[in-house]
């Protein structure tokens, strides 16, 4: 199953999406700030690990 986000005019498909969709919507909220923090930097750091994956493959597919 997808995870989907919506609201307050912000949408997230995917767990990045919905990390910093629900981050941001948090902060908004102004709800559990510290869980809004945790939420974003989570979404940004699976981010980036996953481009990373991305990269690596994309670089080996290309040399060998």
């Amino acid at each position: 199953m997808t995870q989907k986000i919506f609201g307050f005019g912000i949408a997230g498909t995917g767990i990045v999406g919905v990390l910093l969709s629900a981050g941001i919507i948090l902060h908004l909220l102004d709800i559990e700030s510290n869980l809004a923090g945790l939420a974003l930097t989570a979404g940004i750091g699976i981010g980036i690990v996953l481009g990373l994956i991305g990269i690596f493959g994309l670089a080996k597919r290309v040399i060998g």
